[in-house]
């Protein structure tokens, strides 16, 4: 039986049935996924450390 976490995978195209085997594998997908987020995630760190700058500048008086 399919879980639910791996149905959504499926849905997403995130993870494939090999019809061979009966076996689930992961898509080349999931890792771009991870890569696109993880650049994601340092582009808003950039912009916290900016914002947090641009407070303190403006607060030092």
């Amino acid at each position: 039986a399919m879980t639910r976490d791996l149905a959504n995978l499926v849905a997403a195209g995130l993870a494939v049935k090999d019809e061979e085997t009966g076996r689930y594998r992961l898509t080349a997908r999931l890792p771009q996924q991870a890569v696109k987020v993880h650049a994601a995630i340092g582009r808003a760190e950039a912009r916290l450390a900016e914002t947090r700058s641009a407070i303190h500048r403006s607060t030092d008086y």
